[in-house]
Order: structure tokens, then sequence, then C-alpha cells
């Protein structure tokens, strides 16, 4: 069996990979804007992860006692939302290492916002339920890390051809 590859399908396999993980990046990055928690049993509301912030910013205070919960909300935010942009950047100049490390650090963080939501119960049985961001993110942040392994494999295949 050959599995050699020609080095102009190297190359385009390479583009495939990285284009994998730029489309999981950007779902990543749009889950931030799209409804992360959506009403129940016909309420009308629904709130993006930044609309959440706001409210957690502006009215945080009132169920906690302190404003301290909103600022830490936004910083939880913040760094899901900076992970997912270097997931895009290193996914836009080809680096597999960064995108893995960025990906799986994105999730851990939207992994414990998550907990949270659900330790509180904000999220339940008898509470919103999880919008559309929820699983666009988890979407996201499979298909950046098969295009980060893709990508390594393709990079590999490329270097020994080449050498």
């Amino acid at each position: 069996m050959n599995n050699k590859v020609k080095p102009s399908c190297g190359k385009s396999l390479l583009l495939v990979s990285m284009l994998t993980a730029l489309v999981g990046s950007i779902l990543m990055l749009v889950s931030l804007l799209l409804p992360y928690i959506t009403g129940a049993y016909g309420e009308m509301q629904s709130y993006s992860m930044i609309s959440y912030v706001k409210l957690a910013l502006k009215e945080g205070g009132q169920y906690t006692g302190s404003s301290v919960f909103g600022i830490i909300m936004l910083v939880i935010v913040i760094i899901i939302g900076l992970f997912s942009l270097l997931t895009f950047v290193f996914s836009l100049i080809k680096k597999p290492i960064p995108i893995l490390i960025f990906t799986i650090l994105a999730c851990i963080v939207f992994c414990l916002l998550s907990w949270d939501f659900t330790e509180r119960g904000v999220v339940g049985e008898n509470a919103l339920s999880w919008g559309s961001a929820f699983y666009a993110f988890i979407i996201g942040v499979v298909i950046a890390l098969a295009g980060a392994v893709f990508m390594i494999t393709q990079k590999m295949r490329i270097k020994k051809q080449e050498g």
C-alpha cells in the first residue's frame, strides 16, 4: 500500500485542515453572541453570554449583595472569548499545537461556566434551558480539535515526504 501523497495534495489537505480549525474557532466566537440560556415554559427570555454578563453586572448585586458576581462573570466570558480568539488566530497561521491548547483551555473555562449555571439552578428542570450557543460552542470545540489533529497529521506527512 502506497502512503505517499503528492506534495500538492498534501498542501491542499493542510489547507482543508486549517479551514476546519478555522470554522470551529469561528463557531466558538459566534457562540458568544448566540442565545446561551433561553426561557422555559413560555417565557420569552434568552440571553447570550455577553447579555448575561451585562445583566449580572447591572443586577447581580441585588441577588448576591455584591457586584463581585458580575465582575467574575465578565472575567470568565472574556477568558472564553480570548481563548477562542487565540484559537482563531493560530488557525489562520496554521499552528496546530497552540490550537489544541487554546481550544482545550476555552472548553475548560466554558465547562466551568456551564457547571456554575447548573449548580446555581439557573439552568435545570424548572428554570431556564440551554440555548443554541451552548451546543454551538461544543460543536465548535470538536471541529477545532479535529482540524488541529488533522493539521498535525498533514504536517507530519508533508515533513516525512520532504525529508
